[in-house]
């Protein structure tokens, strides 16, 4: 059986945090599967396990270490009572490659940080492969000024709610997150290629938006009380102390909610990235 071991922090919920276990089984049923889930299930307090399940036909089990460690002894104890259990109900691991789904396997690869059984040759054909794709990557026009412009508009369009929430509401920072989909699903739109330097380019749209939507929001409130518009004016705002700290802080937190927003897609990102370099 190949077993990986992952750390998981939680830095928002540190309750959260603890180690992972991965263990690749073959072909399971549905049976099987429910055999492995009604012991864990029975075992569950005993082992300090936290919760357990099923992603294909990869056994998942996340331990429960909130206030402490498992100790060397029990986590030894944890996996030799499930390997165990595998083997008593022979449900095994053929080393079956998970390429090529054959058996006897003489290699092992990672994917997504999991060990998988692999034939070195089928391992090799792939890694053919995607060298190959990266090459014509590296060759496609990247389109990044049609994308930068699609970024920007469409930064700007979902940057309305912004403006009409903070203008009638008075408050309306976490739209911040919505500009950085805007400017994303713009960069695409307009035909804009994924690479690690769009990651960067994303960035420019997204806070010259909103810092240009903080700003109108500034001019309609002006405007609201019946204060002339003009680049004096302006400046005075963002200069006393009456009204600076409220301004400025309202301009942070649409800064932060934009950084935000821009974290959660660069998962998303990353893997429209892959999926154009690997298929």
């Amino acid at each position: 059986y190949l077993i990986t071991v992952r750390n998981y922090v939680d830095y928002f919920n540190p309750r959260n945090n603890g180690r992972i276990i991965f263990i690749p089984l073959d072909n399971l049923t549905s049976e099987e599967k429910t055999q492995v889930m009604d012991f864990l299930q029975a075992n569950s307090l005993k082992l300090k396990i936290r919760n357990y399940g099923f992603d294909g036909d990869v056994l998942v089990i996340r331990l429960l270490e909130v206030y402490h460690s498992f100790t060397i002894e029990e986590f030894n104890n944890l996996i030799n009572t499930v390997i165990g259990f595998l083997k008593e109900n022979n449900i095994k691991c053929e080393k079956t490659c998970i390429y090529c789904q054959e058996n006897n396997s003489d290699n092992t690869i990672l994917i997504n940080k999991i060990k998988y059984y692999c034939h070195t040759s089928c391992k090799d054909k792939l890694d053919s492969l995607i060298k190959e794709r990266q090459e014509v990557f590296a060759k496609l026009p990247k389109n990044y000024k049609k994308g930068l412009m699609g970024a920007f508009l469409g930064a700007l369009l979902f940057s309305i709610p912004w403006i009409i929430l903070a203008v009638f509401w008075g408050y309306a920072a976490i739209f911040g997150m919505l500009i950085c989909y805007g400017a994303y699903q713009g960069y695409k739109r307009f035909g804009g290629v994924m690479t690690k330097r769009a990651h960067l380019l994303l960035l420019i749209p997204l806070l010259f938006t909103i810092v240009i939507a903080h700003i109108i929001v500034v001019i309609i409130t002006l405007y609201q009380a019946d204060i002339p518009i003009n680049v004096y004016n302006l400046l005075v705002v963002y200069s006393l102390p009456e009204t600076r700290e409220i301004v400025l802080q309202d301009l942070g937190l649409g800064i932060l909610f934009g950084g935000l927003g821009y974290f959660s897609l660069f998962g998303k990102m990353k893997a429209d990235l892959d999926k154009q370099i690997n298929g």
